[in-house]
C-alpha cells in the first residue's frame, strides 16, 4: 500500500536503497518523485514522528541519501537531489496518513472516474478497513485506498489556527497562530 509514496521504477529503487537508513535516522519517507525536465530532479519528502522537520534534518538526510545513491547508482543520468519536509498542504501518501489527519479538508484524485468525477474535495472522516472515508457537501463516501492517484491536505488559514491548538501543531510548529483572531 505505498503506490502514493512513489509510482516510478526509479522511485521504487531509490526507496529500497534509502529506506533502512532513513528509518535508522528516525525519518519516514513521505514521497519520492523523479522529475525528468531540462534538469532532472529527485525530490524526497521526509517527516518524523518526534516533531518538526528542521533544515538540519533535511541536510543530514540529504548527505546520507547522496552517499547511498552514489554507491548504488540507481539513476543513469545526472540529477539534482532535493530533500524537504511535507509542508502544510502535505501529500497524503500512506494509508495511515488518512487516519492521522482525520477532521481536516483534503483534495484527492482517483485513477478512474467514480460516478461522474475523478476529483474530490471534502472533510477527511478517517479510514475503515481499506477505505478512505470522505465527507462531501452532499454525502459521505468511501473510496478504496488503491483507487487514489493523488491526495493532499487542503488547509485554509482558519484551519491553520485550529491545527495550532492540536497535537499536530507540535509536529507542524504552528503555535505562533494561537493569538490570531479570525474576522468574519
Amino acid at each position: 500500500m505505498s503506490h502514493l509514496v512513489t509510482d516510478t521504477r526509479i522511485g521504487q529503487r531509490v526507496q529500497k536503497i534509502i529506506s533502512p537508513a532513513m528509518e535508522r535516522m528516525g525519518f519516514e519517507i513521505i514521497r519520492i518523485q523523479y522529475l525528468k525536465k531540462e534538469k532532472n530532479k529527485l525530490q524526497i519528502m521526509i517527516d518524523k514522528d518526534s516533531g518538526l522537520i528542521e533544515v538540519s534534518d533535511c541536510a543530514n538526510a540529504s548527505r546520507q541519501i547522496s552517499v547511498l545513491l552514489d554507491v548504488a547508482d540507481p539513476i543513469p543520468s545526472e540529477y539534482e537531489l532535493e530533500v524537504s519536509s511535507p509542508g502544510i498542504n502535505r501529500p497524503l501518501t500512506r494509508f495511515k496518513d488518512f487516519g492521522e489527519w482525520q477532521g481536516y479538508n483534503i483534495k484527492l484524485t482517483t485513477f478512474e472516474k467514480i460516478g461522474d468525477r475523478k476529483k474530490f474535495r471534502g472533510k477527511l472522516i478517517g479510514i475503515k478497513d481499506t477505505e478512505v472515508i470522505l465527507e462531501l457537501k452532499d454525502q459521505t463516501i468511501g473510496l478504496e485506498f488503491e483507487w487514489i492517484e493523488k491526495a493532499s491536505l487542503s488547509v485554509t488559514f482558519e484551519e491553520m489556527v485550529s491545527i495550532s491548538r492540536t497535537k499536530s501543531a507540535k509536529k507542524l510548529n504552528l503555535t505562533d497562530f494561537d493569538n490570531v483572531k479570525i474576522k468574519n
